[in-house]
């Protein structure tokens, strides 16, 4: 069975550009047979209410038109005790490093032209239960992955090693997701290939990222428009599908860029 994922952060509303990325999904699942799993990203409960799930699973079923998800909601705040059994295993076998440098710290590294991982932190070998400390992947010196947060300060394990774990263990085989996060595929294919040795390859599609005024990124943090606000104000589908075409900078597609349309063109026109 071929299986690929819809896995948005629910610490705020959907906006157009998840509904953008649900529609590539359904257009591709539609072309390559693909089934669909509905992942809640929400491993941070400061930033990812009760409500907000609720709200995301609301605003999906006004969206039955871009079908619907056979393997329903999984919540990455459910499997803590799951993520903590695999770093466990990398800390047995010595792939685990503390680190006390933040996000900022490291790229000052980068700026001044050293390296991206903290050197020093591996060289003291820091207590991994040591008050404060990032755990981040070992890999040896020159590895794209070494360095790799795996969890943070506050105890919350990372965007990058909760999605390797689920993409396994939920035996997806195509990732569908913006272009932003192309960068992230060699990176997070070889701290995958290193944690779970017998998985197989996973095929990667990337479309456009849709930008608001030509230069920002449609964003939960920028207030960009609620996806539920729209259709509560009348959005159609298809309106909403015409208006990603427009951001896109197709023409005329207000009126002519139907659901049916981008199944049959959308993967050949937008992929990267």
């Amino acid at each position: 069975m071929n299986l690929t994922r819809f896995a948005p952060t629910p610490n705020g509303p959907l906006h157009l550009g998840h509904f953008f990325n649900l529609m590539v999904i359904h257009a591709l699942s539609e072309k390559y047979q693909l089934k669909k799993v509905l992942r809640a990203e929400n491993r941070d409960p400061q930033r990812c209410s009760g409500e907000n799930l609720r709200a995301l699973d609301s605003c999906l079923s006004q969206l039955e038109e871009l079908g619907s998800f056979p393997i329903r909601l999984k919540n990455q705040s459910e499997r803590t005790d799951r993520y903590a059994y695999v770093a466990k295993i990398l800390q047995t076998k010595n792939l685990l490093f503390a680190c006390t440098c933040s996000r900022k710290q490291l790229q000052n590294h980068v700026e001044n032209q050293t390296t991206a991982v903290c050197t020093a932190c591996k060289r003291k070998n820091l207590p991994l239960e040591a008050k404060d400390v990032r755990w981040r992947f070992s890999a040896g010196f020159g590895s794209v992955a070494d360095g790799v947060l795996i969890r943070n300060k506050d105890k919350i394990f990372s965007f990058e090693f909760t999605s390797i774990v689920d993409d396994y263990d939920d035996k997806i085989t195509h990732v569908i997701r913006g272009a932003d996060l192309k960068p992230l595929q060699i990176k997070l294919g070889t701290l995958r290939k290193a944690v779970f040795p017998d998985a197989p390859e996973l095929k990667y599609f990337y479309h456009p990222v849709l930008y608001e005024n030509k230069s920002q990124k449609l964003s939960k943090s920028k207030d960009s428009s609620s996806l539920a606000r729209m259709l509560e104000t009348g959005w159609t589908i298809d309106l909403l599908i015409g208006y990603c075409g427009f951001l896109l900078g197709y023409q005329n597609t207000l009126q002519k860029r139907s659901l049916s349309w981008w199944v049959v063109n959308g993967p050949q026109k937008l992929l990267q």
